[in-house]
């Protein structure tokens, strides 16, 4: 967007608290990258992102070690590890289903199915 660089340099400058909210399914360090790459320099602490926000929901609601199956895209992986159980096993409980924009590869036919398979068993979905 025209502008957008300079109005953020703008406000850091300025000293006001300040942060930016995404409907990403990215990480907030996959947007700290991209915005780097605009000329920016922004922490992933004043970032929030959809998928951020999913992970975080998880881990409120399922607690930490939960068990995920994730059909979103990578960067769940990422904000999951060492946070939760990432399961990949159509035959092991899960707590939770998530799933996003299927454009990443992570929603194939067979993971789909898989997906399907633990929602009915009981996990839950976002």
């Amino acid at each position: 967007m025209p502008g957008a660089v300079p109005l953020v340099q703008q406000v850091q400058k300025s000293g006001l608290i300040h942060g930016f909210i995404s409907n990403s399914s990215s990480s907030p360090a996959g947007v700290v990258r991209r915005l780097a790459a605009m000329g920016l320099t922004v922490t992933e602490e004043t970032i929030l992102t959809a998928a951020a926000a999913a992970c975080d929901y998880i881990l409120d609601t399922f607690g930490p070690g939960a068990r995920v199956f994730n059909i979103a895209n990578p960067s769940i992986d990422e904000l999951l590890s060492g946070r939760a159980i990432l399961t990949d096993d159509k035959c092991e409980d899960c707590d939770a289903v998530l799933a996003a924009g299927l454009a990443h590869g992570c929603a194939t036919p067979f993971r789909l199915q898989i997906a399907l398979r633990l929602l009915m068993r009981g996990a839950g979905p976002v």
